[in-house]
């Protein structure tokens, strides 16, 4: 037996020795298996004595999916249509994580919290570079000062994140227009989904 069917073997497959094609080279058992392999650094005893089954793309069904049941998963309706402009929150360049916010060296680079936004979309609005602006939603308001620049896409706003809540004019930090709502399908958090207004204060 040779080294890749022995570790193959490990896992619970079985190699074809000829006449193999793609998608049929192997086959898996549907029960885990026990195997006389020792721990290693990261494995516990009993994960290195049982290989659970996996899927394998050979078992992949004819609309693409695998494995079990998905259907609950491939579609759900929002619970709130979000208007507006959209805000990304990237980090500032000097702020690595929320450590960095807390050095001199790094606040002094950064200088204070602002609003990005493009020329298109600050005109209608009245609004000019360095404006002192109130962005909000349903869930709040945070005052900002803008910076006009091109660098982003039209109907999108950056507020660079990671400042403190005290680096904010009114004290009051970016998440005040997150929201805490579970979303589907875990109830995790929802990513890039911040609808706000912008005015000037």
């Amino acid at each position: 037996m040779s080294t890749l069917d022995a570790e193959a073997s490990n896992f619970g497959f079985r190699w074809r020795k000829s006449g193999a094609t793609a998608g049929s080279t192997a086959s898996r058992s549907s029960r885990p298996r026990t195997t006389s392999r020792r721990a290693s650094p990261g494995r516990t005893a009993s994960s290195a004595s049982v290989q659970w089954p996996t899927v394998l793309h050979a078992e992949q069904r004819a609309d693409g999916s695998l494995g079990g049941d998905t259907s609950a998963l491939n579609f759900w309706p929002w619970s709130r249509r979000p208007t507006g402009i959209r805000l990304v929150t990237a980090p500032a360049r000097s702020f690595l994580n929320s450590t960095f916010n807390e050095t001199a060296g790094s606040r002094d680079k950064e200088g204070r919290p602002d609003l990005m936004m493009r020329p298109e979309d600050a005109a209608p609005l009245g609004l000019q570079d360095g404006d002192r602006i109130r962005i909000g939603n349903a869930r709040g308001a945070v005052l900002l000062h803008l910076r006009v620049t091109e660098g982003l896409k039209p109907g999108v706003v950056i507020a660079e994140g990671i400042w403190p809540n005290e680096a904010y004019p009114d004290r009051k930090g970016i998440n005040t227009l997150t929201g805490a709502d579970a979303v589907a399908p875990y109830g995790g958090a929802a990513f890039h989904d911040i609808a706000v207004w912008v005015r000037k204060a």
